[in-house]
Order: C-alpha cells, then structure tokens, then sequence
C-alpha cells in the first residue's frame, strides 16, 4: 500500500496563519479546515457508521465546507460522490441511487436525495465557532484506494462515473504546479463546479501549494460571465454578481476558462484593470480558437491553453509561461509531469499514467478504461509538433459528406473568427444525395446573421463540402458546453424524451 501524510493537515502546520478559502468577505484559514475536517470524520464514522469504501453523495452548492468534508471521506477511506444538483429531481435521484451510496450530503433548504439513507446538511457538518483541539499525530492516506466517483457525459450522452484515487488528483496537482508554479500569494477562484473535476483539481493544486481558494454568493458555474450587452458590458450570473469584480475585490490571481467565458471577461468594461492582476488563465474544455489565444495575450490576460478530461483527472497538457509565442497561440501545450502521451496511427490521442482514473463504476464494481498496455484511448485526434499536442477534434463528430470526411471543430474554428460569436457548433443534418451536410450553430441573434458573407470567407479555408448549407441560432439552453447529440437530434426531428 502506498500512502502519502494528509496534505490537509500538513499545510494546516506548515502555514497556520495563511488563509485556505475566502468566502462572503471571510478568510477561513487551513488550521480550522484541518480540524473542521476532523470533526466532520468524527461524524461520519460515528454517527452515521462510514466504513472504508463507503460511498458519500454530495449534492451541494460550492462553500467552503467543501474541503474539510472531502478530506473526511478521504480520512474514512470512503468515497466522495459530487453530483451536479442543476440536474432534474428525478435523474439526480437516478445517478445517486446507481452509486448505492451509505450518507447524502444536502444543502440547507434541500429534500434528501433517497428516502431512506442517513443524511446531513452540509452546514450542520462543523460550527467553526466550535471546533475541538487541534489533532494529534500525523494521518496517513492511502493513495491507491477509491478516493472520488465523478460523473461525466461523453459525446453518447449517456452518464459515465468515473473512478479516480487519491493518487491521480494528488500527481495531477504536482505536476500541474511543477509546471505552472503556484504559491502562498496566490489565489484561485472557483469558477468550476466541484462536481466536475476541473474544480476538484483546483482545491488539490491551491492544497498543495499553500494557495487560497476564492469563493463568492453568485460566482457560481451556471452561468459566469453572463453577456448583458454588446460592445464593453458588465456581467453578472444569475444572481445579479458581478464576477469580474469579485476577482478585483479578492485579489484573484488565477482562474480556469472555457473559451465562451473568456470572451465575456474580454469584452468586460473592467477588463484591462483585471488583465493587470491576473497571473493564469487556464483556457480549455472547448475546442479553442486560435486568434481568440493571440487576441487575449495582445491584451495583457496570461492565457494558457490546457487538454485534459475527466477520466485523467483534469490536466494532460498546458502551454508553459516561457513558451514561444507561436507556441502559445497554436498548441494546446505541453506533456505535464506524471502522464505520457502516444499518439495512434489513426492521430488518436492515447494517455497513460499517474494521473488516470481508476476505471468506471458499473453495478458495484470499477471497471477498467485502459487497454493492455495502459494506455487511454481518449477518443480525440490530434498531434504532436515539437513537443507540445496540437488538437484537432474528436473521433465521434467526424461525419462524411458526399464521401469526405468533415471533421466539425475544423470548421468552428474558422467561423468564430469569422463571424465573433462566442460559441460556434457545427452538427451533420441528414441529406438524400450527400448523406450529410453541415449545418452550423451560432450564439448571436439571428439578426446579426449574415450567412453569405460567412460562406465566402470560409471559402478562402475550407473546401466547399465543408461550408455549412444552414446557419441557425444556438438555444439559449445550450449553456456553456452545448450538447452536440442533442442539436443533431433537432435537425433529424427527434425530440429527447
């Protein structure tokens, strides 16, 4: 068994004064979250009888209360389950009662998931006016146990939950931070959902580097850097919060970007006065435009695009500080520490290493995801040129045309340079003489269309059975991430049920 010393508690007595979160105007500092942690495990195992490879459901909104609790189950040898609660009753219900969990954790005003299974509510958890002595001893963690179960929609639609121990999350914050330093200084805001693992991976990277965690009421995932407006706008999210100010007020140093986002924060009325803060951007989870790189580095925002997934705990890639500048506007970045890249001769990307999940949860048991070699097939094409991974799109959104292959983001690509909107998805619409033809997917209104000037301009990149025959109007549904089955789905005039 290979065990590492809690880094809770480590940091906890390496840096007693320095702050672990902020939230609502509050430092919470790591020595209360080491013993908030232990309070909570104290629970857990006692009150409600946790034994080690215990599921743990979480379906509660990001606070700060997050840390301590997760690094009790991970105290417990149990497992921690996230589960995004923007999901329907009833398939939030389904996917916890798949994980056969033994405790739910619920929001204050929430109704428990599954009747029957003992449940807390996560401010009832600690009382930091309450907290008992400090711990004793040094805690041990087993790295190779089952340490969180996270799940994640593929291009199938169908939900996948994946299996990752201690061991991934913990080298995929190393070698993240060995590439891209981080410190004490620093501060990162939660611009993830921590049911996703891009935002586990951040409490793991300000944990292991002494660095501080930035949350704030209505800088939530739902809808952050919301567009209010054309031309230099504020933004807000649902709740009326204004995040790029929240960043100010805070000191925000760090934050992790979808593409869409980043052209919202660009386009802010504070933007310049941010720029100058910020030391990290990481730009990913989207295909990323390429001009939408240079144009951010020309205005002064430390862009640094990442490749990563669920299944390999975030991170794989990320373009490093010093890299050229070419470099840094055309790749997706470089092999991090504690993951190996091949490439297959079909331009697949393969991954292995540290970093990789254990496997996914089917019917109570982890079934592997590796062939025999350990390798990942992630089911994205790419490259590799000097070094640093160049991707190109996925396996599954290739169609065929008239007998060619269209590879989607190739066209994406081009129209959000051409065309300025924030999202572009380009789906195949069926056809009786060519099988397929393109049809593209943008977030403008469709007054703002102009479907003649776009095709000529594609035309001086992309062959003619490549230009999209429609162009419509993405549903203001589609969020952050649009679901490309389901757009396709529209246009064969099928309906999900």
């Amino acid at each position: 068994m290979s065990t590492i010393r809690c880094p809770l508690q480590d940091i906890a007595h390496i840096a007693p004064q320095q702050p672990a979160w902020f939230e609502d105007g509050t430092a919470h500092m790591f020595p209360a979250m080491n013993v908030a942690a232990r309070d909570i495990h104290r629970q857990f195992t006692q009150d409600a009888k946790i034994q080690p490879g215990d599921r743990v459901v979480i379906a509660a909104a990001t606070q700060w209360r997050w840390l301590p609790l997760l690094f009790a189950i991970f105290r417990a040898g149990a497992v921690a389950c996230p589960l995004n609660t923007r999901l329907p009753q009833a398939t939030l219900k389904e996917r916890a009662r798949g994980l056969s969990p033994k405790l739910q954790i619920i929001d204050d005003t929430a109704e428990p998931i599954l009747p029957g299974i003992p449940c807390f509510r996560i401010s009832n958890l600690c009382d930091v006016t309450m907290l008992g002595a400090p711990d004793r001893g040094p805690l041990e963690l087993d790295l190779e146990r089952p340490a969180t179960c996270i799940y994640t929609t593929g291009s199938s639609g169908h939900p996948k939950a994946v299996v990752h121990s201690l061991e991934a999350h913990y080298y995929s914050a190393l070698g993240a931070n060995r590439h891209l330093p981080l410190n004490h200084t620093h501060r990162w805001i939660l611009t993830l959902p921590l049911y996703h693992v891009g935002g586990i991976g951040v409490l793991f990277r300000c944990l292991l580097a002494g660095a501080a965690v930035v949350s704030e009421t209505g800088t939530g995932p739902e809808k952050p850097l919301e567009k209010t407006g054309t031309g230099p706008e504020k933004t807000t999210t649902k709740t009326g919060t204004d995040p790029v100010r929240t960043m100010l007020e805070n000191r925000v140093t760090h934050l992790s970007l979808v593409p869409t986002q980043l052209i919202r924060l660009m386009r802010h009325e504070k933007a310049a006065e941010l720029a100058k803060q910020l030391h990290t951007i990481l730009l990913g989870g989207a295909p990323i435009p390429r001009d939408l790189v240079a144009r951010a580095l020309d205005h002064g925002f430390p862009v640094h695009a990442t490749y990563g997934m669920t299944e390999t705990a975030s991170q794989v890639t990320t373009v490093a500080r010093n890299d050229d500048p070419d470099l840094r506007r055309e790749t997706d970045g470089m092999i991090l520490p504690h993951r190996n890249i091949r490439m297959a001769p079909d331009g697949e990307i393969l991954v292995r290493g540290h970093t990789l999940a254990l496997g996914l949860y089917q019917e109570g048991e982890i079934v592997p995801i590796v062939d025999d070699e350990g390798w990942y097939h992630t089911g994205d094409l790419g490259k590799l040129e000097n070094q640093h991974l160049v991707v190109t799109g996925r396996k599954d959104n290739r169609f065929i045309s008239g007998g060619e292959n269209i590879q989607p983001e190739e066209i994406e690509r081009h129209l959000l340079e051409i065309t300025g909107a924030s999202t572009v998805v380009v789906t195949p619409k069926p056809d009786p003489e060519f099988g397929h033809r393109p049809v593209a997917w943008l977030d403008l209104p469709k007054t703002d269309f102009t479907p003649g000037v776009w095709g000529q301009a594609l035309r001086k990149f992309l062959p003619g059975y490549m230009i999209p025959v429609e162009f419509r109007e993405l549903p203001e549904s589609a969020g952050l991430k649009p679901d490309r089955r389901l757009l396709s789905d529209e246009l064969c005039g099928n309906k999900p049920a």
